[in-house]
Parts: structure tokens; C-alpha cells; sequence
């Protein structure tokens, strides 16, 4: 009985043994090198994702801020809005804030009358005037504005020292660039403001000499008239003059 027990364990155990798989060591190895460099590449992944960061996630305080400047509507007058604004009187009765005399509306003569003064001609001291006037505008609205935007320029290079990802990085740097054409922009406003209040002065004097010289031309006509006028007046008559005698009387 008990060598039938042997035989049958001894044949069940051979059974176990061949239904078990060969397994090579050197093919487990390289899967398990594959599975650590795979769990290598993805935490490497995960922490170059969290470095990128999410763009659309990311908001930028001075890129609002920006936005807000940039829906902002300028002062100033262009030379059109300056000739319409223009005005004879107040030309006339300008003082530069007690620096000139005032001409006045008038002009008094010597025997104590007033004349009014043709107004016309002083437009374009007016248009001068208001030019100045626009200029001061556009350089008090433009220094706020530069101060609240240098403002806004520190709190982004703050918030680009700061940052902890490349969204947060690119999104500052796009808002910084931004700022600094904004400021460009508004430096070229008081440019312009500059300009008009110099082409305008430019064209008053290209007036001025434009009349002198009309009048150049005015007096040099009437001296040629009265010059032709005078040597009519003299030029000897040709007509025989008959001198009465006297004895005949």
C-alpha cells in the first residue's frame, strides 16, 4: 500500500512540476529596467507639465490694468479743431497770463476817438494760444497716465521675479513688452502736442513774412505809379507858347 502512495505522490508531483513555466532571468530583468526607466520618463513628464504650468489658468493683474489704459481716449486738438477754436477777440485780448500787453479791441487816436480793430488778424494769434492750451492738455492727461503705467511696469517685473512657471513667465513678459509700446505711444503724444503748437508758429511766421512782403510789393507799385504820375507832370508840353507883345495893346 504504501509503495502504490509513493508512486502516485512521486507521479503527481512530476505533474506540478512540468505544468510550471521556465522563466528566464535575464528577460525579467529587462522588464523591470523598462518599467523604472517608464515610471522615470512620466515623473519627469509630470514635473516639466507642472513647471510649464497651465496658460489658462494663469491671469496677470497688470494685463487687465493694461487693457483698462489702453480703452482710455487721449486729449489733445488736431490744427482743424485748433483754427475753428480760434478767435479774433480773445487773440486781441490775450496776455499770456500778464506776461504781454494787451493790444485791446480798439485802437484810440489823437483826438481822443476810439476805431475798432479788424479782428480778423489776430485769429491766428488765438490759434496759437489754443494750440498751447491743447498742448497742456495732452502733457497733464499723459503724465498721469505715465505714472499710473511706471506703476503698473514695477508691480509686473515684481510679479515676473515671482513667477514659478514658464505660462506665468510668458504671459508677464507679453504684458511687459505691451506696457513698454503703451508708454512709447504716450510719449509720442506729447510729441505731436509739441509739433502742432510749432507748426503753428511756423505758419504765423510764414504769415508774417507773407505780408510784409505783400506790402513790399504794395508800396513799390504805388511809387512807380506815382513816380509815372509825376514825370507826366513834368515832361515840357510841346505846344508853342505865344507871349502876347505888349505894344499891341
Amino acid at each position: 500500500m504504501r509503495f502504490i502512495l509513493c508512486l502516485i505522490l512521486g507521479s503527481l508531483s512530476a505533474a506540478v512540476r512540468a505544468a510550471i513555466p521556465v522563466v528566464d532571468l535575464s528577460v525579467l530583468a529587462q522588464a523591470t529596467e523598462q518599467v523604472f526607466l517608464t515610471t522615470k520618463q512620466l515623473k519627469q513628464a509630470t514635473e516639466e507639465l507642472e513647471r510649464l504650468g497651465d496658460p489658462a489658468k494663469v491671469v496677470i493683474s497688470a494685463g487687465k490694468d493694461l487693457v483698462r489704459e489702453l480703452a482710455r481716449e487721449g486729449k489733445g486738438k488736431v490744427l482743424e479743431e485748433v483754427h475753428e477754436a480760434a478767435d479774433g477777440f480773445a487773440g486781441v485780448l490775450a496776455d499770456g497770463n500778464g506776461l504781454y500787453r494787451i493790444p485791446g479791441a480798439s485802437i484810440s487816436l489823437p483826438n481822443g476817438s476810439q476805431v475798432p480793430r479788424d479782428l480778423t488778424g489776430y485769429r491766428k494769434f488765438s490759434a496759437v494760444d489754443e494750440a498751447i492750451r491743447a498742448q497742456e492738455e495732452v502733457f497733464k492727461d499723459t503724465e498721469e497716465r505715465r505714472q499710473r503705467l511706471r506703476s503698473q511696469i514695477a508691480s509686473a517685473i515684481r510679479d515676473l521675479q515671482r513667477a514659478s512657471t514658464m505660462a506665468e513667465i510668458a504671459k508677464i513678459q507679453a504684458v511687459l513688452t505691451a506696457q513698454s509700446a503703451e508708454l512709447a505711444a504716450i510719449d509720442r503724444e506729447r510729441d505731436a502736442a509739441s509739433a502742432r503748437v510749432l507748426s503753428q508758429h511756423v505758419a504765423n511766421e510764414t504769415d508774417a513774412a507773407r505780408q510784409e512782403q505783400a506790402r513790399r510789393e504794395e508800396r513799390r507799385e504805388a511809387l512807380r505809379q506815382a513816380g509815372d504820375r509825376l514825370g507826366t507832370w513834368l515832361v515840357p508840353s510841346s505846344t508853342p507858347t505865344s507871349i502876347p507883345d505888349p505894344q499891341r495893346r
